[in-house]
């Protein structure tokens, strides 16, 4: 039975029903622990009630911003500032939790720290998406 932690993002329904599949898949071998963004969090926290196997933890991040219907650019990067601020604290976090938890696995859905934090630690490193491997 493996410990995997799995991370997503997305402000919509599509990563968390993803998520929500490979979990459901997942979950009946391997215990899980999800980190979800709000709204996802949400969704999880409710369909994964039955699941006795696998942890969900609120992960603060990055989202759009609107003004009048209209993507803001001004008002993410003024957010982004205490979220940049923080970074460091946060990662030491989740690293502590992974550790804690005794991860073997990492999963990842368009999520940028439990990447950085699995590199961090060595853990193997699956990504759904393909922005982890940029620039690495």
């Amino acid at each position: 039975m493996a410990r995997i932690v799995y991370s997503l993002s997305g402000e919509g329904r599509g990563h968390a029903t993803r998520t929500e599949t490979v979990i459901s898949m997942l979950q009946g071998q391997h215990s899980v622990l999800v980190y979800a963004p709000p709204m996802a969090y949400e969704i999880l926290s409710q369909s994964m009630t039955d699941k006795p196997n696998v942890l969900i933890r609120r992960l603060d991040f990055l989202h759009f911003q609107y003004r009048n219907r209209r993507l803001s650019y001004s008002r993410p990067i003024a957010r982004a500032v205490p979220f940049i601020c923080r970074l460091n604290r946060r990662l030491k976090h989740i690293r502590r939790e992974v550790m804690d938890w005794h991860a073997t696995h990492v999963v990842n859905d368009f999520e940028p720290l439990l990447a950085r934090v699995a590199r961090n630690i060595k853990l193997p490193l699956i990504s759904l998406d393909h922005q982890h491997s940029l620039g690495n």
